[in-house]
């Protein structure tokens, strides 16, 4: 069952790239790998410091222990740039999908979680992409690698275009009808008689 769509507060916002963080504020560990949100933080002060007038809008969630994410904006003196707000249902977490530019998802060693749905919706997503397994998964896929501060406002600043946004709707849509194919899925379990 896919989620119901419905207006987000991010529809009426008037940024010209809408960014949305779903992903846990925590600490790594040998259970939970790296998700990457030091490399968020410092790659949305890099993006600042090249697009000091930009409008952006980016949407964190206080999910998990987000008082050193919030200090390090601080430290960083974005935290201004930052919109907090409460973790949702996952209908309106989908919605808020629907209603962005650009969906981030894990940045660290994790893989690829929550964020996956943007793909559906036709969003460009971005991720650390840098594991072999990764990269052959998400071959001439839709999916942007950023595995470094600096890589995340590169792909920042290529997802100002429209142009580009418009291009990834149909290739976001294509491989994630691809990719999460439960009939394909199911296939690759048959074993051989």
């Amino acid at each position: 069952r896919l989620p119901t769509l419905h207006p987000t507060l991010l529809r009426e916002h008037r940024s010209s790239l809408k960014v949305i963080f779903p992903v846990r504020f925590s600490s790594s560990s040998d259970i939970f790998l790296d998700k990457g949100w030091r490399i968020f933080i410092e790659g949305v002060a890099e993006y600042f410091r090249r697009r000091p007038q930009s409008d952006a809008l980016f949407i964190c969630f206080n999910k998990g222990d987000v008082r050193e994410a919030k200090a390090m904006a601080a430290r960083f003196g974005i935290e201004t740039r930052l919109h907090w707000v409460d973790t949702v249902v996952f209908d309106e977490l989908y919605s808020m999908m629907n209603d962005c530019d650009v969906v981030v998802d894990q940045l660290g060693d994790q893989w690829l979680g929550v964020g996956m749905w943007g793909g559906l919706l036709g969003k460009v997503v971005l991720s650390n992409l840098e594991t072999p397994a990764k990269k052959k998964y998400f071959e001439n896929s839709h999916v942007l690698s950023a595995n470094s501060p600096s890589a995340f406002a590169d792909q920042l600043v290529l997802c100002e275009s429209v142009a580009f946004r418009k291009f990834t709707v149909e290739r976001s849509q294509r491989f994630a009808a691809y990719a999460f194919d439960p009939h394909r899925e199911f296939d690759g379990w048959k074993l051989p008689l």
